[in-house]
């Protein structure tokens, strides 16, 4: 089954742009020399993004002085 039979054209562009950004990060990746994670790289994100999910992790509060 094609994806223009079961996609809108919506949903057939904003998979494009998943697709192409994916790209974009794999290409910057390889042109940078960024480093993959190790085993326990990847299974410390793992346990982040199931407890807290993609939000940044809370500013400290100032340090009075």
């Amino acid at each position: 089954m094609r994806a223009a039979e079961v996609l809108t054209p919506d949903e057939s562009y904003l998979a494009s742009m998943v697709i192409a950004l994916f790209n974009f990060y794999n290409t910057f990746v390889d042109l940078t020399g960024v480093d993959e994670l190790t085993v326990q790289g990847y299974e410390a994100s793992g346990a982040r993004l199931s407890t807290v999910g993609y939000a940044p992790p809370p500013a400290s509060p100032p340090v009075a002085g």
